[in-house]
């Protein structure tokens, strides 16, 4: 059997993804945080009737997207629950074990229905992305058997090759992954250790956690490069690598060319570039690396920047061609990336090994790209 027909059997193994949640009454997303937001553009365009979000740091009069926002005692002192759905919008793995609590907690107030479907929701947010024939990712991949062939026969061992196909099974299927190492983002246990000392280009540096964690494991700096568009972010970002030397913060997103765009910033990991046509709520400045950093000479770069991966490479070539640095690369944001950006790095480098690790069970595929040391 080769490798299309391999990833074709898989898809035939996948059954049909459960049937959409479609609501009887107007639905509060519970959660105001990026998950739920992104919700609201997938239900909406089923036709959904969103009444507001519940959220517990809701400020008063606050509005996401025209919608309300409130605190579930207040909506509750003004509104009859018996009349409305609740759709739990959380789908970071921290929370998860909280979940059911917090779903007993909103059922016993009276709601027709209140519903979590972590896999779900994470799917259709991402779902959004593919074309407008495509019905769910297993229609999807039918299309590139061809590249996810490929693919596998780029990774370099075998986990990587088991990683790929729980991931596409657990998308086809609207399932978790059950097999992951959420402990060892960005620095894997299973693979060789970074270079040291680090000159790091951090991408999508969110509150430094990154920074944080590799300092924290003993990981040593001769320079990094920090960006964060999102200003919350940023500002957390500089309060907690105070400490740091050699740090030079960026308030800039990363992308092909030095530009102005349109970016949605919620102070969250998912702060985003807007999507053509889609307003955002401020304007960022975006850079890119070869032109900002012409002679940083990085040996990381690490970028997890809610889908604009490719171009931020792109703006990156010659800095990738010229020093060769590692690469810790998220490939979850689009169903494309995990085999577009591999593609692209080797377009220009075929010396590169690639590796695929799984972190979390719905989310955070990396790629980590190593050079040969020739």
């Amino acid at each position: 059997m080769d490798m299309a027909d391999k990833f074709a059997a898989l898809l035939r193994d996948c059954p049909p993804p459960p049937s959409a949640y479609q609501p009887a009454h107007p639905v509060l997303i519970y959660g105001a945080g990026c998950a739920g937001r992104g919700m609201v553009e997938h239900l909406k365009a089923r036709g959904v009737v969103i009444a507001g979000f519940l959220d517990a740091k809701a400020r008063p009069g606050q509005y996401i997207a025209g919608i309300p926002v409130s605190t579930l005692p207040e909506w509750l002192s003004r509104n009859d629950p018996s009349h409305y759905e609740v759709f739990i919008a959380i789908a970071n793995p921290a929370f998860l074990p909280q979940i059911p609590e917090l779903r007993q907690q909103i059922a016993a107030q009276g709601f027709a229905q209140c519903v979590h479907h972590p896999r779900k929701m994470c799917w259709a947010i991402i779902s959004n992305t593919l074309p407008r024939h495509v019905e769910n990712f297993r229609q999807y991949y039918e299309q590139f058997l061809p590249e996810l062939a490929r693919l596998d026969a780029l990774l370099a061992d075998e986990e990587s090759r088991q990683c790929l196909m729980a991931y596409i099974r657990a998308n086809c299927r609207e399932e978790p992954v059950q097999d992951y190492s959420p402990a060892d983002q960005y620095r894997p246990a299973s693979l060789p250790a970074w270079p040291q000392p680090l000159r790091f280009v951090d991408g999508g540096a969110f509150n430094g956690d990154t920074i944080i964690d590799f300092r924290q494991h003993g990981h040593r700096f001769e320079a990094i490069a920090a960006f964060e568009p999102d200003p919350e972010n940023f500002r957390h970002l500089v309060l907690n690598t105070a400490s740091c030397e050699n740090l030079i913060r960026f308030p800039c997103a990363l992308g092909d060319k030095t530009q102005v765009l349109r970016f949605d910033a919620n102070g969250s990991m998912g702060s985003h570039i807007a999507g053509e046509g889609k307003g955002g709520s401020i304007s960022v400045q975006c850079v890119s690396l070869d032109e900002v950093l012409p002679d940083f000479r990085p040996n990381l770069i690490k970028m997890d920047i809610e889908g604009a991966e490719p171009e931020a490479l792109m703006g990156a070539k010659n800095m990738i061609v010229r020093h060769r640095p590692h690469l810790a690369i998220c490939l979850y944001h689009r169903p494309e990336h995990p085999w577009r950006i591999p593609f692209l790095i080797q377009e220009w480098d075929p010396g590169y090994r690639f590796y695929i690790r799984q972190h979390a069970p719905l989310l955070d595929l990396v790629l980590y790209a190593y050079p040969d040391k020739s």
